[in-house]
């Protein structure tokens, strides 16, 4: 969801849309519901063992899930948004603005990749824990090893060359995202 968040708001913002911020987000929240609104339908559909009332069974089951895990969710996206609040508080809209753009433009590569090994890595994770408990710890261990090498040259080319990178993909006004983007580098790999 965050990369249709991204993208949607580069590409309003690039054809200069007015709220183009607030529509992005609208606009791939609803991708994203959708999406996931036709999956849910071809399950349905093709499986007939899975049935409307069984599932709003388990739901009513579980019903305490969300509860536990909106709270988490609540303070993992006010830390996310706290660095843009006082930013906001101290410097001007402009740079508010620079300073997302370089976050969400470094963010995209690391979110993408990031989400394509937690869906394969859950299966592992899990596979281990039945198996073999205390072969999940060195797993873990070797994944982080591997995306940390992986980020590193991600990491020095940004810092050095991410001005020139931004003034090529969004044009001269933003070289000044493209310098934050060279000391922000290292937040968002960390957060990877």
């Amino acid at each position: 969801q965050f990369s249709s968040i991204s993208i949607f708001q580069i590409i309003l913002g690039y054809f200069s849309i007015d709220q183009g911020l607030i529509v992005g987000y609208f606009l791939s929240s609803l991708l994203v519901f959708l999406i996931l609104l036709i999956e849910f339908y071809k399950i349905l559909n093709n499986n007939s063992q899975i049935k409307i009332k069984n599932c709003l069974n388990i739901a009513r089951r579980f019903y305490e899930f969300p509860t536990y895990s909106a709270l988490g969710a609540f303070a993992h996206r006010l830390s996310s948004n706290m660095a843009l609040i006082f930013i906001n508080k101290i410097f001007t809209s402009d740079i508010v603005g620079m300073y997302t753009l370089s976050f969400r433009a470094l963010q995209f590569p690391f979110t993408t990749i990031n989400w394509s090994i937690t869906n394969v890595i859950y299966k592992y994770i899990s596979k281990f824990n039945n198996q073999d408990p205390k072969s999940t710890k060195p797993f873990i261990l070797k994944l982080t090893a591997i995306l940390i090498i992986f980020s590193i040259p991600f990491i020095i080319f940004f810092s050095i060359y991410g001005k020139e990178i931004f003034i090529f993909v969004f044009g001269n006004e933003w070289a000044y995202a493209g310098e934050l983007s060279e000391l922000i580098i290292i937040i968002v790999a960390i957060r990877f």
